[in-house]
């Protein structure tokens, strides 16, 4: 049985990507393009997974957002993560 990750242990801890900017930013969008889909329901909604894990339903006649949304998994990444770090889970 696996026991939780205590991250107080970590906290004071720098990442070993904060040197790597550019690293991190491809490490990013390599998860978020690996775990994201998209899912046709009907001719006026599709179903994609966005930021690796939530589900959205988009509309497949849009082509600003939608499209990002599907292929990406994201949209804007410094609105996204601005957007995370304000919202509570």
């Amino acid at each position: 049985m696996s026991h939780p990750v205590n991250f107080t242990l970590f906290a004071d801890r720098r990442s070993w990507l904060r040197p790597f900017p550019r690293l991190k930013i491809w490490l990013r969008d390599r998860y978020l393009r690996q775990w994201s889909w998209a899912i046709r329901l009907d001719d006026d909604m599709i179903l994609c997974r966005i930021l690796g894990r939530f589900k959205i339903f988009v509309d497949p006649h849009d082509r600003s957002i939608s499209p990002h949304l599907m292929i990406e998994g994201h949209w804007e990444p410094k609105t996204t993560e601005t957007l995370v770090d304000v919202m509570r889970f």
